[in-house]
């Protein structure tokens, strides 16, 4: 998952540290986890997670600033709505 998100975002040429990299390929990682015991998305492999959930919404910030879809302590996803909460990034 964390090769594909930094190849994904740098094909977007979005910037992405190592660090924030790793930190959504966690959240990732317990969203599938999660995912098994209720119906949270139906992107089930983790490549697919860090293209299709965050790679795609990672590609907003070519447009809009980063501090323009802050929301509170996380970090909102106008693509799909949700809100990336404590990932710090």
């Amino acid at each position: 998952m964390l090769q594909t998100l930094l190849d994904s975002c740098a094909a977007l040429g979005v910037p992405l540290t190592a660090a924030q990299a790793e930190k959504l390929c966690e959240f990732g990682a317990r969203l599938l986890e999660q995912n098994r015991v209720m119906n949270l998305t139906a992107i089930t492999e983790p490549q697919a997670v860090a293209k299709l959930h965050f790679a795609d919404c990672l590609a907003l910030l070519r447009i809009v600033p980063f501090s323009c879809i802050r929301i509170g302590e996380g970090y909102y996803s106008s693509v799909s709505g949700t809100s990336f909460e404590g990932t710090g990034i």
